[in-house]
């Protein structure tokens, strides 16, 4: 068996290596990644600087790729997320159920708002049990005209029917 080098305890990346594993052409190590997943790998491959972790990082930057605000994914839609795109909703497609009080009526939602972390920028989290309430109701979803109200508060503020 040729002899090689201990490597033992040397980082690569995110791979610590923590033990010799066997030897075919070259040495093969056992590496623990900072995630935690073990894998055995090449030393060339280490070396090289080809492979600097389990796989992890790959993924990690797909993530930091595809996220722009982490607030709508496929595992999970936060609150606010929701209100805002509820709001988009009755403000501009014809065929959602309370467009007639909305959209119908010149009701808007302002150029910056169309965007979702402008949004969020302006209006911050929704304290717990509060949706968003326009304070002149002739008046469409803008910076200045709205806030998180509860449901009891925005009873205050309703336009009167007609008849």
């Amino acid at each position: 068996m040729p002899a090689f080098k201990d490597i033992t305890g040397q980082r690569f990346g995110r791979l610590i290596v923590v033990r010799f594993s066997h030897m075919k052409k070259e040495s093969f190590w056992l590496c623990r990644c900072d995630c935690g997943t073990e894998k055995i790998l090449r030393i060339g491959t280490l070396r090289a600087g080809t492979t600097t972790s389990c796989g992890c990082a790959h993924r990690d930057e797909l993530v930091a790729r595809n996220t722009t605000h982490g607030h709508n994914t496929r595992r999970k839609t936060t609150s606010v997320y929701s209100r805002w795109a509820m709001m988009i909703q009755r403000c501009t497609n014809p065929r959602n159920s309370r467009w007639e009080w909305y959209g119908a009526r010149g009701i808007t939602v302002c150029k910056r708002w169309l965007q979702f972390e402008n949004f969020l920028a302006d209006m911050g989290e929704p304290p717990p049990g509060t949706s968003i309430d326009r304070i002149d109701n002739n008046r469409g979803y803008e910076p200045g005209n709205c806030k998180w109200n509860t449901s009891s508060e925005q009873a205050y503020n309703r336009r009167p029917k007609s008849r």
